[in-house]
């Protein structure tokens, strides 16, 4: 028996375990990125609003998020001139993010944004010159969620971070518990 080379079999054979693992990190890589989207569109929120947190000190002026299910929108009492009033106008006071005239920073990728408990949206959030936080109804903490749409396959995802509490003086970021209906510290 001579050995030559690779006969035609044995090529078949190792093209076609080649196209299975392909395959199978195609699928696997769908639902890393599908994760990855969902936790990175919760922690631009986060930053999003622990800057409106930190401008609302330094510049000891209040600011305002109005958080809606598909986007939210930040603003900076600047209505009266020069240090604003503490009321929130809309159409008077600057839009911070996203910059005018886009009316709203919305969620990426078909996300929307659910509240938890008794957060109802759309909910505006007030960051006052100390950094406290407020909003209506008062209450312990305020809750949100992600809401993703399935991958293709119809599987849920499963990212680190997919909701964001609110307390009044700290904001922090989690996973959430679809059968506890918790949002879990990480």
């Amino acid at each position: 028996m001579r050995n030559d080379g690779v006969s035609l079999i044995e090529l078949l054979v190792v093209v076609s375990i080649v196209g299975l693992l392909i395959i199978a990190m195609g699928f696997s890589y769908e639902g890393w990125m599908g994760n990855y989207r969902l936790e990175s569109q919760t922690k631009d929120l986060y930053l999003d609003l622990a800057d409106a947190r930190s401008n609302a000190m330094l510049h000891k002026r209040v600011h305002w998020v109005v958080l809606e299910d598909q986007q939210y929108t930040i603003y900076e009492d600047t209505t009266p001139a020069p240090d604003g009033d503490g009321v929130l106008n809309i159409a008077a006071d600057t839009q911070v993010v996203p910059t005018p005239p886009t009316p709203g920073k919305r969620y990426e990728h078909g996300f929307r944004l659910q509240g938890l408990g008794a957060a109802a949206l759309p909910q505006t959030i007030t960051f006052d010159t100390r950094g406290l936080m407020d909003w209506v109804p008062a209450g312990l903490d305020i809750r949100f969620w992600f809401i993703s749409p399935p991958d293709s396959l119809g599987r849920d995802r499963d990212p680190d971070f997919d909701c964001i509490v609110i307390e009044r003086s700290k904001i922090w970021m989690g996973e959430y518990d679809q059968t506890n209906l918790v949002c879990e510290r990480r």
